[in-house]
């Protein structure tokens, strides 16, 4: 289940401008709903954090109504919530995945 809106538009140009002017890290707040090509244009423009706050509660909701519905008379939310860490984990995965993250990480050294 989405959001009934389109994805936003993102101003390169202005994306671009910031970058050259600033030499501070970029966060695009709102970036839910963005497409693939959109984030990965973003990160290589300078954007070093894209926040999905909306689409991650919206991974939440939907597997939420999905085992309410499957299980109608369970009350327990440790029983039910599983699917929903599921839902959130594999959402992130995917985002790590589209903006072009994976192994992108500094491990701390022990």
């Amino acid at each position: 289940r989405r959001v009934p809106h389109p994805p936003p538009e993102l101003d390169f140009g202005l994306l671009r401008a910031l970058r050259e002017a600033l030499s501070v890290n970029l966060s695009l707040h709102g970036g839910s709903g963005i497409t693939e090509t959109q984030a990965r244009t973003a990160a290589s423009e300078g954007i070093s954090k894209i926040n999905i706050n909306s689409d991650l509660r919206i991974a939440h909701r939907t597997a939420l109504e999905g085992e309410l519905r499957d299980h109608p008379d369970e009350y327990a939310m440790v029983k039910l919530v599983g699917p929903l860490i599921d839902a959130v984990r594999d959402t992130v995965e995917q985002k790590i995945q589209a903006f072009g993250s994976a192994r992108l990480a500094a491990i701390p050294s022990a």
